[in-house]
């Protein structure tokens, strides 16, 4: 990208076409690879919720909340994949998700010094 744009300033009108093309191209190829390493994240969640839910380990509620928050995150990262400008399920499952983080890391720190 540095590259490109050093090169951008210097050239003619068909290079910088060129030139923003192959920079588009690099910039959706990073974002396809972002938007694909999320699905790990969405495994560990679900199971580590499942986990935590079926042993008793947190309160009912929030090991649904888990749950929910990782299926809601995995459903907003499929959309991204398919419809690049729709980002709304996605941030709004990873708002959820991020309070669910916050929520068990909380519990569990709480509960194991008691």
């Amino acid at each position: 990208m540095l590259h490109n744009s050093i090169e951008y300033s210097k050239a003619g009108a068909e290079r910088k076409t060129e030139l923003v093309e192959d920079s588009q191209s690099i910039l959706d190829r990073k974002e396809a690879v972002s938007v694909t390493a999320q699905f790990p994240f969405f495994i560990d969640t679900f199971y580590y919720s499942f986990f935590f839910l079926v042993h008793g380990i947190v309160p009912e509620a929030l090991g649904y909340t888990g749950l929910l928050a990782s299926v809601l995150y995995f459903a907003g990262n499929c959309v991204v994949l398919l419809r690049r400008n729709s980002l709304a399920i996605w941030e709004s499952a990873g708002a959820i998700v991020l309070a669910f983080e916050l929520a068990i890391g909380g519990w569990l720190i709480y509960h194991s010094f008691s």
